[in-house]
């Protein structure tokens, strides 16, 4: 569709999964996860976003999928699946994983990234450890070349504020905020997660690992990159420092009821909300992914607002929209 603001096309490219989840020693039935889900979800109840949902999946996880719009018809085999235990031995959510046994490839690299390029907004929710997304990462910055391009303009002019409506004339002449600009956003929650051990019936435990700066600096292609303070040790400062690096994207760290920091070219802003508790209910991650992405597209395209400003209002918004679903509700999830 076309990039006017009046209705723009949405891809979510991701790892679909099956949830088998248990809440202080009770198991709850199976049913639909992954970040790629929920955010098309939400995308449609917050602003009526039909998203195309692209991923693999097996006849397993096809009867739970009637609300979504997918990109592809089940294969055979067993689709990837989550077990999140909480309120279990003190230790909050411990997640484990099980690999399924559909393609991995049909999920991955150039088929779904170049039909992804035909959205006005892209997502991508990578969900599978210890999985070398390096094709998936190549193929999104082969699809944003004029990311790397010299003479990024700054984030606000004259001292305007996020929220004041910073217009962009530099914007016009740059190209940017105008037609013909793809926003993409990466989840990254499932590049700093890696396996231990093996465990009955396939089922591993999920670690975090750590993301070093080489690797952070290949996620310039994106415009807004979101991983919790729950992710990494010292996650704000490495935002920073990565943010330093890659100047037109915006490095967005979710912390739980305290609200977000968005750190964009070396600086780092505080957007808090009323506290919600020591902790937000799981979902609220992909609450937040889902605005932010969908509030930045809205601000920058076809609102023309800098590209400093539109992050900054739409992590606003998204802080907002994730502390209401803290207050309204809750759930098991990723």
């Amino acid at each position: 569709m076309s990039l006017d603001g009046a209705h723009p096309s949405v891809r979510v490219i991701g790892d679909l999964c099956l949830d088998h989840n248990e809440v202080g020693g009770r198991k709850l039935e199976p049913t639909w996860g992954s970040p790629a889900l929920f955010i098309a979800r939400q995308l449609e109840r917050s602003y009526g976003l039909r998203a195309v949902v692209s991923g693999a999946y097996g006849a397993d996880l096809a009867p739970f999928l009637d609300g979504f719009t997918l990109d592809r018809e089940p294969v055979e085999g067993r689709s990837l699946a989550y077990r999140n235990i909480t309120g279990a031995g003190g230790e909050g959510r411990v997640q484990y994983w099980r690999a399924g046994t559909v393609a991995a490839e049909a999920a991955e690299a150039a088929e779904v990234v170049a039909a992804g390029a035909e959205a006005d907004l892209a997502y991508f929710c990578p969900l599978v450890p210890d999985s070398d997304r390096a094709a998936d990462l190549a193929e999104f910055r082969a699809s944003r070349g004029d990311r790397e391009s010299p003479g990024d303009r700054q984030s606000l002019r004259g001292g305007a504020t996020w929220g004041e409506g910073a217009s962009s004339a530099e914007g016009a002449s740059s190209g940017e905020g105008a037609a013909g600009v793809r926003v993409q956003v990466l989840l990254a929650q499932g590049l700093m997660r890696v396996s231990a051990g093996e465990s009955r019936g396939g089922w591993r435990r999920v670690e975090r690992r750590d993301i070093t700066d080489e690797e952070a600096a290949g996620w310039g292609c994106f415009d807004i990159v979101v991983f919790s303070d729950e992710d990494l040790d010292d996650a704000v400062a490495k935002a920073v420092r990565w943010s330093a690096v890659s100047r037109q994207t915006g490095f967005v760290v979710t912390q739980g009821g305290m609200g977000a920091t968005l750190c964009y070219r070396g600086e780092a802003t505080a957007v808090p909300v009323e506290p919600v508790g020591e902790s937000s209910p799981v979902g609220a991650g992909d609450v937040f992914g889902a605005a932010v992405g969908w509030e930045f597209y809205s601000a920058f395209v076809p609102g023309g607002l800098d590209r400093g400003a539109a992050l900054g209002l739409a992590v606003s918004r998204a802080t907002a929209s994730a502390s209401a679903y803290a207050l309204s509700a809750g759930g098991v999830g990723h």
